[in-house]
């Protein structure tokens, strides 16, 4: 929908009309000369367009393989979709290329559910109940990616309903996060050194100490490292805000005694995935191939460590702060792993 601002000047009033085109935002200027009802005719025009080309692709159908190639334009500019794109494409791969996204609904989605994991099952050499559960949340979460293309698919008029308010997901029990105890911290720093890389050891320390995610970290640029005041600026978090956390004293000394690029460089200039790559290697030298998420479980071990420090609710509140989670419910999930300061404290107790 286009929107028309008044802009006032000295000699009178000149309009400004905000539309998108394929989801990118634009904005264009008409002077005091230019009459209002020229204005006008433009936001209608833009509107009818619009309204035009999405009725026309509801009416002439669009197939799984047209909408990939929308999606992926469009929603580029907004964000990052390679995932939901490799969600996408896997249900093409289980559909077909022509099959037509108007005619998926949640009988469809429920049977591609289940395909994808029987596929996933049959490739198990015993019944282990962690590793079904595993399966079954890798199921859940292809799910998830999908949910968010088909919402954005319904808001955009792309399809008449909103499938995915029928869709079940699978019942899974929740697992215990993995993190690392301080001597397996220890080693894992030593893999990384290994690894001579330095911008590796650069991540590694703020991703321990600082606990964010790998999407925020290679985001971050030196100006947003304030050493002196000791507060990260991330400018971009997991639920697309602005947010500010403190800086543990043992990072400000760190980045003090390294060499900082140009405020606007990148501190991690690496892809995700090659960051994990590396990360996974390290793991491996360090004896822990088996822990899982390389990267995640430093943010995890950050949020088990708080919580040790202080099991009360101030713990559970400061562990939510840094961690920026939405719930509390959320910040327990880490109180799985205190079991040791709890099995202490137990000790203490005089029956």
């Amino acid at each position: 929908m286009a929107h028309i601002q008044k802009i006032k000047r000295k000699r009178g009033i000149a309009h400004q009309v905000f539309y998108n085109v394929d989801g990118i935002r634009k904005t264009k200027y008409f002077s005091i000369s230019i009459p209002y009802r020229e204005v006008k005719k433009f936001a209608k025009e833009i509107e009818y367009q619009s309204n035009h080309k999405q009725t026309n692709l509801i009416l002439n159908k669009v197939t799984l393989e047209e909408f990939l190639q929308i999606y992926a334009q469009r929603r580029a500019s907004e964000v990052d979709p390679w995932r939901e794109i490799l969600s996408i494409k896997g249900l093409i791969k289980h559909l077909g290329q022509d099959h037509l996204i108007q005619a998926i609904d949640h009988h469809v989605i429920h049977q591609y559910r289940d395909c994808i994991l029987s596929n996933r099952l049959a490739n198990l050499v015993n019944d282990d109940f962690v590793e079904i559960q595993r399966i079954r949340r890798g199921v859940n979460k292809e799910l998830c990616f999908l949910r968010v293309v088909f919402r954005w698919a319904y808001k955009n008029d792309l399809i008449s309903l909103s499938i995915f308010d029928k869709v079940s997901m699978l019942k899974t029990s929740k697992p215990i996060p993995d993190i690392l105890t301080k001597e397996e911290d220890r080693a894992y720093y030593q893999a990384v050194k290994m690894l001579d890389d330095r911008i590796l050891r650069i991540a590694y320390w703020i991703l321990k100490y600082a606990g964010v995610r790998r999407s925020e970290l290679i985001e971050l640029r030196w100006k947003d490292l304030d050493v002196d005041k000791g507060y990260i600026k991330l400018s971009k978090t997991k639920n697309m805000d602005e947010e500010i956390i403190p800086m543990h004293p043992k990072l400000n000394r760190v980045l003090r005694w390294i060499k900082r690029g140009e405020p606007d460089e990148l501190v991690i200039p690496y892809k995700r995935d090659r960051i994990t790559r590396h990360f996974r290697k390290a793991l491996e030298y360090a004896n822990l191939g088996y822990k899982k998420s390389p990267v995640h479980i430093l943010r995890h071990s950050l949020g088990a460590r708080i919580i040790e420090h202080d099991l009360s609710d101030k713990g559970e509140r400061m562990a939510q702060e840094i961690l920026r989670h939405k719930t509390k419910a959320m910040t327990k999930y880490y109180t799985k792993v205190t079991k040791e300061n709890l099995k202490s404290k137990l000790s203490d107790i005089n029956f």
